[in-house]
C-alpha cells in the first residue's frame, strides 16, 4: 500500500483503537455477555418439549387421556382453552407442539368399547417444526398415543390415531427472533456510542485542525475514522452472531454466514455515521452520550417491535420500515428463517446504500460548515 497521509491516519486510528483495552473489551466481551443474558432470560431451560393441549371433550375418557399426557416424564404439558390460544403459544415459542383432543372422543370410545366396528379417534397435532425436528415430534406423539391406547384399552385395540399439521407462522417465534434482536442491539449500540464519543472528543479538543490530514476537505479523515470504527462494530456483530448460534443451538450455512457479514458491515457504516453526526453536533462528550441515548432507545424499541410484530399493533411495526435499522433486522430475519431470494437481499443492501449516501452528504455539509 502506497504511504500517504490518509493511509498513515487510518493506520494510527486502528492502532489507537486496538491499544484501548476498554474499547476492545466493549467490542469483544459485550456481545458475548449480552447474548448470554438473552439466553438466560428467554432461552430453553429444559430438554423436555412443551406441549399445549386443547381438550374439546368433557367426558371421563378424555380426562383419562389428559392424565396420561400429564404423567409423561419426557413432556411438559399445559392445557389451553381455545384453538387460538394454542396457536399463539406456538407462535410465541412457548410450545413445540399443540395437540387437540376432538369433541367426539368420549362418544367414539364408548362405541369402541362395545367391540363393534368403529371409526378411529384422530388427534390433530399442530407444529411449526421442520426436518429432523418434525420427524422426532412425529415419533414422540405416536409414542404418546400408543400409551393412551394401552392405558385405556390394554393390548386389544389401537383406536387412537394422530394427524400432524405443520403451520407457517408469519413473523417467527419469540425464541427464533432472539438472535437477530440481540445482534441488532449490539450493532446499533456500539456503532452509535463509539462514533459519537469519538467525534465529540475530536470537536471538543479541536483535534481535526491540529491533525491537518486533509486541510481542504476533512471529509476524508472523518470517513477514515468511521471506517475503522465500523469494522470494529461489524466484528462485534459477528461475535454476537457466533455466540447466539452456540447459545440458542442454531445452525446456518456458510453462505448465510458470509451474507450476514456483508449486512453487518454495511449497517455498521450507517450507525457509526449517525454516531459521528451526533458527536459533531454535540461538541462535548457528555452531551453526545445524552443525545445518543435519546436516539438509540426509540430506535431499538421499534426494531424489537418489528421482530416481535405479533406483540405490537400494526402501526408500530410499520414505523420500523422507515428507520435505518430496517435493512439489518429484516435481512437477518429473512436470512436465518425464510431463505430470501437474491433480489430481496440485494434490495436490502440497496436501501443500506441510500442511507450511506445520505449520511455522507450530511457529514460533508457539517464538515464544510464547521471545520
Amino acid at each position: 500500500m502506497k504511504r500517504t497521509p490518509f493511509n498513515a491516519f487510518l493506520k494510527s486510528q486502528a492502532k489507537r483503537r486496538t491499544r484501548n483495552k476498554r474499547f476492545l473489551a466493549w467490542v469483544i466481551i459485550m456481545p458475548i455477555l449480552f447474548m448470554g443474558c438473552l439466553n438466560l432470560i428467554w432461552g430453553e431451560d429444559s430438554v423436555q418439549p412443551n406441549i399445549s393441549v386443547l381438550n374439546r371433550d368433557d367426558s371421563n375418557y378424555s380426562k383419562i387421556a389428559m392424565s396420561v399426557l400429564r404423567n409423561q416424564d419426557n413432556l411438559n404439558v399445559n392445557e389451553v382453552s381455545s384453538l387460538e390460544e394454542g396457536v399463539e403459544k406456538l407462535r410465541d415459542g412457548d410450545s413445540e407442539a399443540f395437540l387437540v383432543i376432538p369433541s367426539d372422543f368420549g362418544e367414539k370410545w364408548r362405541e369402541i368399547s362395545k367391540d363393534e366396528e368403529y371409526e378411529s379417534i384422530v388427534f390433530d397435532v399442530y407444529h411449526s417444526l421442520e426436518g429432523q425436528e418434525e420427524e422426532l415430534l412425529d415419533m414422540l406423539i405416536k409414542g404418546i398415543i400408543s400409551d393412551i391406547n394401552s392405558y385405556v384399552e390394554g393390548e386389544r385395540k389401537r383406536p387412537v390415531e394422530v394427524t400432524t399439521r405443520r403451520l407457517e407462522l408469519d413473523g417467527g417465534s419469540t425464541s427464533n427472533m432472539l438472535l437477530p434482536a440481540g445482534i441488532s442491539i449490539v450493532i446499533v449500540h456500539i456503532g452509535v456510542y463509539a462514533s459519537s464519543s469519538d467525534a465529540s472528543r475530536i470537536v471538543d479538543h479541536n483535534i481535526s485542525k491540529r491533525l491537518k490530514i486533509s486541510p481542504k476537505k476533512p471529509i476524508n479523515s472523518i470517513l477514515g475514522i468511521i471506517t475503522i470504527d465500523s469494522i470494529f462494530t461489524a466484528i462485534a456483530g459477528i461475535i454476537a452472531l457466533i455466540s447466539g448460534l452456540i447459545l440458542f443451538e442454531m445452525n446456518i450455512s456458510l453462505n448465510i454466514f458470509i451474507l450476514s457479514i456483508v449486512l453487518f458491515i454495511t449497517s455498521s457504516f450507517i450507525f457509526n455515521m449517525i454516531g459521528h453526526i451526533i458527536g459533531k453536533v454535540s461538541d462535548v462528550q457528555t452531551s453526545s452520550q445524552s443525545i445518543s441515548s435519546m436516539f438509540v432507545f426509540p430506535i431499538l424499541f421499534f426494531t424489537q417491535a418489528y421482530l416481535f410484530s405479533w406483540l405490537f399493533p400494526d402501526y408500530v411495526t410499520k414505523i420500523t420500515q422507515y428507520l435505518p435499522t430496517y435493512p439489518l433486522v429484516d435481512g437477518m430475519r429473512k436470512l436465518y428463517f425464510y431463505s430470501p431470494s437474491a433480489i430481496e437481499y440485494l434490495l436490502l443492501l440497496f436501501i443500506n446504500s441510500i442511507w450511506v449516501i445520505g449520511l455522507i452528504a450530511i457529514i460533508y455539509f457539517l464538515g464544510d460548515r464547521r471545520d
